[in-house]
């Protein structure tokens, strides 16, 4: 599977696929406050990259159509935008939604308690 930057935009663009010379149209700064500018289409964007997310396997979905999935994320390669907000790792909901992934990914691994070690198959008196 292939590995990229991927990039969550406040705004719907109609493209799906690489994009050559990122840099001459998508040019980002990086600001004292934590957090980076760009000017995309004539609006400011304010945004960063998020930790921890590497590996995790990204897919794009429209109403009504199927899910396609397009590759993993690689290292700092998860940015989200935000217009003219500073990026809130509390409050913004893309950062919130990678949280909530983590946590359904450590409650769904099996435990590894007293019944798993005696093969215990969750019957009566299984919580």
């Amino acid at each position: 599977m292939k590995s990229f930057r991927a990039y969550r935009l406040p705004c719907d663009v109609d493209y799906r696929g690489e994009v050559e010379n990122r840099e001459e149209y998508f040019s980002i700064a990086e600001v004292p406050e934590g957090f980076s500018e760009v000017q995309f289409r004539g609006r400011m964007l304010r945004g960063v990259a998020m930790d921890g997310v590497q590996g995790m396997v990204v897919c794009v979905t429209e109403e009504g159509k199927r899910r396609e999935v397009i590759g993993k994320v690689s290292e700092g390669g998860l940015w989200y935008w935000n217009h003219d907000v500073v990026p809130n790792a509390e409050l913004d909901t893309v950062p919130r939604a990678v949280r909530w992934m983590r946590i359904a990914s450590v409650l769904s691994k099996p435990m590894g308690g007293v019944g798993a070690q005696q093969g215990d198959g969750g019957g009566e008196g299984a919580h």
